[in-house]
């Protein structure tokens, strides 16, 4: 029992092998990155844009010339073209300028869209209300004819009213007429030819004293 012991302190008073240090990768050098506007208001990427997309080159996108989305399933024959650089202030002005060139074509047809689109409205409108007033004229202009036809209907009639109450006036006072000058003598000489008779009857009747 005794001899196993000494082998296990033997080991383990053994020094142990240092680990070998690792070879260090060699870094490569970092170009240096210009800052220029290009990959904002281009297509154009970088590779250090491709990674992470700033919101600004994100909301700038508008500006790029929209291109047609490739098929699935197809690849390019031709390998990716490297990313240009602009490498003087002229050529960064002339690819603004024609970033802005296409921009005012842009807003120009969407103008020329908004206005042909306005003013079709507005003839739609206009006709219609050009056909609503018509309507409405000729609507005023009916009902001023059944007015006048009205109009006219009631004086007609006030006109036979009064006509038929003139007549009736007049036979009212050709009647009373007739009467007071008539009738009224007529009656008054046959009451008196009545008394007459009685008299006579009455006093023939009483004998004399």
């Amino acid at each position: 029992m005794g001899r196993p012991r000494a082998t296990t302190t033997a080991a383990s008073s053994k020094p142990k092998p240092k680990p070998k240090p690792k070879p260090k990768p060699r870094s490569r050098a970092k170009p240096r990155a210009t800052p220029s506007p290009v990959p904002l208001l281009s297509g154009i990427s970088s590779p250090y844009a491709c990674r992470t997309p700033s919101p600004a080159a994100a909301d700038l996108s508008f500006l790029s010339p929209s291109s047609p989305p490739a098929e699935p399933g197809t690849r390019n024959s031709s390998p990716l073209a490297a990313p240009t650089t602009m490498s003087t202030i002229g050529d960064l002005r002339s690819l603004a300028a024609s970033h802005l060139d296409s921009l005012k074509r842009r807003l120009d047809a969407l103008h020329g869209d908004y206005v042909r689109d306005l003013e079709a409205s507005h003839s739609r409108i206009s006709k219609r209300v050009k056909m609503e007033s018509h309507g409405c004229l000729q609507l005023a202009e009916e009902v001023d004819k059944e007015q006048q036809k009205i109009a006219d209907k009631i004086a007609e009639r006030a006109e036979l009213v009064k006509t038929s109450y003139k007549k009736f006036v007049a036979e009212v006072q050709a009647s009373t007429s007739r009467v007071c000058k008539v009738t009224v003598p007529e009656m008054t000489k046959s009451m008196e030819r009545a008394i007459d008779g009685l008299r006579s009857r009455y006093i023939s009747a009483i004998p004399s004293a």
